[in-house]
């Protein structure tokens, strides 16, 4: 289920299976925004303005916590790949998570990008990573509708 028609139509016009994926549950609260919603051609132009289609692409959706030490050694070693970090939607202060250490430090290498793809929505994102990588979230599943593979944390 999505919030709207919109996103449904776009989960649809994207998946490869011979039944519809994306159901529009009837969220009027997203009503509001419909007018802002998608224009999937920006979006275009603004990814392939920003990223490296040579490497791999990596989502990150950030929780409460910060992100283990490990996981930012990795991103920091690894430049040959891309990183978005998003923060979860229930989340209403990215500063706080941001200014975590682990975090922090990975957010000045050229190949972790933030505030680029805040804006976008998701499932236009599941589209274009190669992996997700998480928490405990419902974002593992969303992206295996797009045949992606998660990791959760």
């Amino acid at each position: 289920m999505v919030w709207d028609q919109v996103q449904a139509n776009y989960i649809n016009s994207t998946n490869n299976n011979n039944f519809p994926i994306g159901i529009d549950d009837g969220n009027s609260f997203l009503e509001i925004f419909k007018n802002d919603m998608i224009d999937l051609t920006e979006y275009d132009i603004q990814w392939e303005s920003i990223i490296n289609n040579n490497n791999k692409t990596v989502l990150l959706i950030l929780q409460r916590e910060d992100i283990p030490g490990w996981l930012s050694d990795f991103i920091i070693l690894n430049d040959n790949i891309n990183w978005i970090l998003r923060t979860h939607p229930g989340l209403n202060n990215d500063n706080y998570i941001l200014n975590m250490p682990n975090i922090s430090s990975i957010l000045t290498h050229n190949h972790v990008f933030c505030n680029e793809f805040k804006n976008f929505i998701l499932f236009y994102l599941y589209k274009k990573i190669n992996c997700l990588v998480a928490w405990k979230s419902t974002t593992i599943i969303e992206a295996s509708l797009f045949n992606k593979k998660s990791i959760m944390l």
